[in-house]
């Protein structure tokens, strides 16, 4: 998968995710790593449109975000920290913490019904 192909599964994820729940909130990581606090519905929007907002971080600084800075700064972080199984020796233990626990469970069943979308919108 081409990282342009993950950049718009991740973003149509996340906004999905967020109509589903009705959320009011949004919590990202910037570009740096801090976390944002988005509160204005119209912002939330806007942010998963690609727009630049502001929120709040814990310090109650004005920080500007925008979902491909969140981005990249999630899949930088989960890129370098993890070493991934080789190829056609993949176990069980999903998200490589050592251990297989209800995690690996759930991540398996997420990226089962993904790939499911996927494969009934082709």
């Amino acid at each position: 998968m081409k990282k342009s192909q993950l950049r718009l599964l991740i973003r149509e994820t996340i906004k999905s995710s967020m109509m589903n729940k009705g959320s009011r909130t949004l919590q990202v990581t910037d570009g740096n790593g801090r976390l944002v606090l988005i509160t204005d519905p119209k912002d939330i929007e806007d942010f998963h449109n690609g727009e630049e907002v502001y929120g709040e971080d814990n310090d109650g600084e004005l920080i500007g975000v925008s979902i491909d800075s969140a981005l990249d700064h999630q899949m930088a972080e989960g890129m370098s920290n993890e070493a991934l199984d080789p190829v056609g020796k993949e176990d069980d233990d999903i998200n490589n913490d050592g251990k297989v626990d209800k995690t690996d469970k759930y991540l398996a069943n997420k990226r089962a019904k993904i790939a499911k979308s996927i494969k009934e919108n082709e």
